[in-house]
């Protein structure tokens, strides 16, 4: 890794901060997506519990129960969770998780320009770091997670434009796409054929190096990805994504280079979008001459990876590309087209910098200089939320929060056996723990013991010390498949992990410690 110089990290530590002002203020933002702090609560509840990783939660769905944690991309979530026992803030917590992600973001795009040299990769790194998309992420919709994959993905480039030889090569490659996979549920899913280009275009005399380095990604994520991959059909994820009709929300080209600053929603067609998709003016004139400035320079295999990246992720925005989300099934989980962005903006970051390499070297400082001011002086404005709202920790774990807050921002991990969502808690006298249900159960009659707590297959269940077979009611709800006496009959309810689970996190550990091994030798 190239030596970062002090002057550049000063500016770009100031261009971070400029955009994280609002951050000085308390509270945390109004977004679409409120959930941050909610489910940083519920995540460092449920590790308390003693359940890590952390899967289930009785905290949320009306007391019924939700698997959010199982589901949900984890890293960004984890990331506070290491951060909060050193502020006792969860408001802090997700601040200062934002304030790294922002930081590995911009020094991530510098230190993949600085084969080009400081002046590039600052103005690069500048451009990157007022991106439109990027205030968007932070102060409208509150995509928390995919602002951190963003973060990461260049550094997922620059490694793997690096020759997969030497072993700590190899490693560092894996973990660095390993967290990238882990930051976010649906973006992974187009970076995957940019490493597939990458491998193509830089690695093919380390084809066994690449191919190694794609295995331990793949051991390093195993315990998040085989549930996602394998037991999906536990919950309504498909189905909900399925539910937002991707086709009202293709965007026209004009967007692309400007569209009015809103704190709304996208809708179909121009007139209906209540939030902005522009790229940055100023970032696509400095992308357009960096690409000329790699056809001057004939560097035909950057100027085909980014342009790809580019065009590729400009296109699937855009309705032209209608058909092949109609073939492609699987992109419409991503709901949105115009969440391709966020590679398209990180594909003109990188580009808007390399144009400094044809000014004169005397001239370069001042073109930096004048080009950033530009940047910052266009798009510093969009970095500023709508209005503040207070999360502590009362209003974190009051039920009358916690119980709409799936069903209203996060239903897409609602099991399959509940058609709905409860309208209602109910107390049915037993005690909950984040992962267990425990207690005396009366019944009134011969029949089955029904429990308030959402059915999964994980549950196990014990009456009065002896294991019992559950199935599922009308409802979903766990039940038993016999009937017991009336009475009453002691309930412990457990979650054990499956088989999947099981297999991906023994995968992950073993992965793992080899990592450690190889790292040692």
């Amino acid at each position: 890794m190239k030596k970062i110089h002090l002057i550049p990290s000063v500016i770009l530590f100031i261009s971070v901060i400029l955009t994280l002002i609002p951050f000085f203020k308390p509270g945390l933002f109004y977004v679409h997506d409120p959930t941050s702090a909610f489910r940083l609560y519920t995540l460092i509840d449920t590790i308390k519990s003693g359940q890590f990783p952390a899967a289930w939660s009785n905290a949320l769905n009306f007391g019924f129960g939700y698997p959010l944690h199982l589901y949900y991309a984890p890293l960004f979530g984890y990331l506070g969770a290491v951060i909060f026992p050193f502020v006792q803030s969860y408001e802090i917590a997700v601040k200062i998780a934002l304030f790294v992600a922002s930081i590995v973001g911009t020094f991530g795009v510098y230190n993949l320009l600085l084969k080009y040299g400081r002046y590039p990769a600052l103005l690069s790194a500048v451009a990157f770091t007022f991106l439109p998309y990027r205030a968007s992420a932070l102060y409208v919709r509150g995509s928390y997670s995919e602002f951190l994959a963003m973060s990461l993905f260049p550094w997922v480039i620059y490694f793997w434009n690096k020759d997969q030889l030497k072993i700590r090569t190899i490693l560092s490659t894996a973990i660095v796409t390993s967290l990238f996979v882990l930051s976010h549920n649906t973006l992974p899913l187009l970076v995957i054929p940019v490493i597939l280009l990458m491998i193509g275009l830089f690695q093919r005399k380390y084809l066994k190096g690449s191919a190694l380095a794609l295995l331990l990604t793949i051991g390093l994520t195993s315990w998040f990805i085989l549930p996602i991959i394998f037991e999906r059909n536990f919950v309504q994820v498909d189905m909900v994504a399925r539910l937002t009709n991707f086709r009202d929300h293709f965007l026209f080209f004009s967007q692309l280079w400007h569209s009015p600053w809103g704190f709304g929603g996208s809708g179909r067609g121009i007139g209906e979008d209540h939030m902005s998709f522009m790229v940055g003016k100023g970032q696509l004139i400095l992308a357009l001459l960096g690409a000329c400035a790699l056809i001057y320079k004939k560097k035909w295999k950057l100027l085909s990876l980014y342009g790809v990246i580019i065009f590729i992720s400009a296109f699937l925005s855009l309705d032209v590309s209608s058909f092949i989300w109609e073939k492609l099934h699987v992109l419409s989980i991503m709901q949105f087209p115009w969440r391709t962005l966020a590679v398209l903006g990180i594909g003109v970051s990188v580009l808007s910098g390399i144009g400094v390499i044809l000014v004169p070297s005397k001239w370069q400082l001042p073109a930096v200089i004048v080009a950033s001011s530009l940047l910052i002086y266009t798009n510093l404005g969009y970095f500023s939320p709508q209005e503040y709202r207070t999360y502590s920790k009362e209003i974190l774990s009051s039920s009358s929060n916690l119980d709409p807050l799936v069903r209203d921002k996060i239903p897409e991990y609602l099991p399959v056996w509940m058609s709905s969502f409860p309208g209602s808690r109910i107390d049915d006298g037993l005690s909950r723990t984040t992962t267990s249900v425990t207690g005396t159960y009366t019944i009134t009659t011969t029949d089955r013991i029904t429990l308030s707590t959402a059915y999964m297959p994980q549950w196990r269940l014990t009456v009065d010390n002896m294991p019992a077979a559950t199935t599922y009611d009308l409802n979903g709800l766990v039940t038993t498949e016999g009937v017991y006496d009336a009475g009453d009959h002691q309930i412990k309810l457990t979650w054990q992990r499956t088989w999947i689970e099981n297999i991906g996190i023994s995968l992950t550990l073993g992965t793992i410690i080899l990592v450690i091994g190889l790292l040692v030798l």
